[in-house]
């Protein structure tokens, strides 16, 4: 199965927003074949620890 984490990259130095990166590797995955139906997304909150974004409420 795959895993959005193993999918999506961050780069902490990139002067481009974190999450702008994380939505552009989304959609560069879904183009490209490695994101398809029932990928497992995990919880918003994993995904703010895992790559350090900022919390959104």
């Amino acid at each position: 199965m795959n895993n959005i984490l193993k999918i999506a990259k961050i780069d902490a130095y990139s002067i481009t927003p974190k999450y702008l990166q994380l939505i552009n590797s989304i959609l560069q995955g879904i183009q490209s074949g490695q994101i398809k139906k029932m990928i497992y997304f995990p919880p918003s909150m994993s995904l703010v620890m895992h790559w350090k974004l900022p919390e959104v409420r």
